[in-house]
């Protein structure tokens, strides 16, 4: 039986080091892949933000108490899904009905009217919470002192 030569065995040697740093350079790619994606993800939900604010219900030189209002603001280079936003106050569950939002634009801020019978004009800022989906299919938790928390679909919304 022959052994082969010199040359067949550093060519069969040469073969074997280009075939483990091929499945090396293959694993470190679909490494940065998948690293990439979840900063990508990530960076989305980071361009969300939600609070409350008054505004005056008329023109600004209206004298008349002003109606706090919900904002959702999505500054990134995707639209969102919000599918609920609730309102109450730091440390208490949700106040009054839950707004069903729907899409967010790319780069745009909605805008809800929350009810004077619950967050009177004069009174304290409504704590506010949203449930939202990016494009990535990943779910997100935000309120308005900007916490951030990836979640399930079914995740119920805290009480604050």
């Amino acid at each position: 039986m022959d052994g082969g030569s010199l040359a067949d065995w550093v060519a069969a040697g040469g073969a074997v080091v280009a075939a483990v740093g091929t499945v090396g350079a293959l694993g470190v790619a679909l490494s940065l892949l998948r690293e990439d994606r979840r900063l990508r993800a990530v960076a989305q939900a980071t361009h969300v933000s939600v609070w409350a604010e008054w505004r005056r219900s008329s023109d600004r030189y209206d004298l008349s108490e002003r109606q706090f209002f919900a904002y959702i603001s999505n500054a990134g280079d995707a639209p969102i899904y919000v599918e609920d936003l609730r309102a109450g106050f730091e440390g208490s569950g949700p106040i009054g009905p839950v707004i069903q939002v729907g899409t967010v634009p790319a780069g745009g801020t909605s805008d809800y009217g929350l009810s004077e019978v619950h967050f009177p004009p004069g009174g304290e800022v409504p704590y506010l919470q949203i449930r939202f989906l990016d494009t990535n299919r990943v779910w997100w938790l935000l309120d308005s002192r900007a916490r951030l928390t990836r979640v399930g679909r079914r995740d119920e919304l805290s009480s604050g």
